[in-house]
């Protein structure tokens, strides 16, 4: 079977926390080159099991946001997300490669999580977050220009891992959504097959209920007042005595065609049919009223009976001698 929904979900909520995950791990691999190249001030190191921390601390942030603000965790993260990236990008002096590595992978997570709007705000706070940086580790005059080429480097080896990932990321997602897709595919036709093999056996009116869920498919009891016919041919037991099986067998498949129609076009709710007896009732799912089922029903029988007669001088076009009548 193809992967439902829930399954779906939980795959886009993992793709999530291992997007961010790895994004901090680019981030903790800059700062460490940095440090080590020595154009990074040593209290960064601080910075790097705090990234690690924060990653692990956003994703545990956005599950428990799921479940009390389901619309508004992606977003509330997002925006943290780039308030991050802002303090991150001031903490590595704008470094001209790794805040673009940093920019790029931001970037990518709000417009795969988010939307546009989402994008633009994230934005915004990352820009507010690099000012925030920037008078905690202070302001450089410019780009930094004397980035070691070890440390562009390890960025770009980072951004490299980081798309790489996501792509796959992304191809696994499609095929999950193409699998779920097919399995609702596959649900529909099951279901409606199964209501076709349901309306063999149901009134139209009660399946239709039953499908539109204004009633359940359960054994209850009710009181409501029912406008009740019944009918069956007169002396069909002799005549049926008297046919081939065969031609009394397409007669009483024309007549019960008919007279369904009939009875579905009144709004009746065919009940069932004994042998050559029909039974039909008014009032149940849907009733237009006592008198308007009773006149319903006798307006019905009246056109029963003219139906009748056109498919008498059928049948005797098919050399059936003895006339047929309904009571």
């Amino acid at each position: 079977m193809a992967m439902p929904s829930p399954q779906l979900q939980q795959l886009l909520e993992l793709g999530s926390k291992h997007m961010r995950l790895l994004a901090y791990m680019v981030a903790v691999s800059i700062f460490a080159s940095g440090v080590y190249s020595g154009i990074f001030h040593p209290k960064i190191i601080a910075l790097i099991p705090f990234s690690i921390f924060l990653s692990f601390g956003l994703s545990w942030l956005h599950r428990r946001l799921s479940n009390r603000l389901p619309s508004q965790a992606t977003a509330i993260v997002l925006l943290l997300d780039g308030l991050i990236t802002g303090f991150g990008i001031a903490s590595i002096q704008y470094a001209l490669v790794p805040m673009l590595v940093f920019i790029a992978m931001l970037n990518a997570s709000a417009l795969s999580f988010g939307n546009l709007f989402l994008w633009i705000f994230t934005g915004f706070f990352c820009l507010f977050g690099s000012l925030l940086g920037g008078m905690l580790f202070g302001f450089q005059a410019g780009v930094y220009d004397n980035t070691p080429t070890a440390v562009n480097v390890v960025a770009l080896i980072g951004a490299a891992f980081y798309f790489g990932l996501t792509a796959f990321r992304s191809r696994e997602q499609s095929r999950a959504l193409i699998n779920a897709q097919h399995q609702i595919r596959e649900q529909q036709d099951e279901s409606f097959q199964l209501s076709r093999k349901i309306a063999k056996y149901l009134p139209p009116q009660v399946l239709e209920s039953i499908f539109k869920g204004k009633r359940d498919a359960k054994l209850q009891t009710q009181r409501k007042r029912l406008t009740i016919f019944f009918s069956d041919i007169k002396d069909f037991t002799e005549a049926s005595d008297e046919m081939p099986p065969d031609l009394l067998t397409e007669m009483l498949n024309t007549y019960f065609e008919h007279m369904s129609k009939i009875a579905l076009r009144y709004g009746g709710t065919i009940d069932k049919f004994i042998g050559d007896a029909i039974l039909i009732f008014y009032g149940d799912p849907v009733s237009r009223g006592t008198k308007e089922d009773a006149t319903a029903c006798v307006s019905m029988a009246i056109e029963m009976r003219r139906e009748m007669q056109i498919l008498r001088q059928k049948w005797q076009s098919q050399n059936i001698d003895k006339p047929l009548h309904i009571r």
